[in-house]
């Protein structure tokens, strides 16, 4: 299953309170047609979402096709200059 950093719990939790999607939405992640990931605010999950849940409560909402290939990894964020978010994964240790 995907874990959770601290600054993506922080990044997230900002990202959800601007997009203004409640309590119950969260960080969505699926796999798109050129393998890569699309990154997205939602309200709540697909219909065949995994939803990872932080220590903190926030939700991330796996595609299927993402869960498989994030599972046994780590999302972490980090902040450019200009203050944008730049998710990443990692391999947990």
């Amino acid at each position: 299953m995907l874990d959770i950093d601290d600054t993506a719990t922080s990044a997230i939790k900002e990202l959800t309170v601007a997009a203004g999607v409640g309590p119950r939405g969260g960080l969505r992640i699926a796999r798109t047609p050129d393998l890569g990931f699309d990154l997205s605010i939602a309200a709540r999950p697909g219909g065949d979402d995994e939803v990872v849940t932080s220590a903190d409560g926030v939700l991330v909402f796996l595609e299927p096709r993402a869960a498989e290939v994030l599972s046994e990894k780590v999302l972490d964020v980090r902040t450019d200059d200009d203050g944008r978010f730049h998710f990443g994964v990692y391999p947990k240790l």
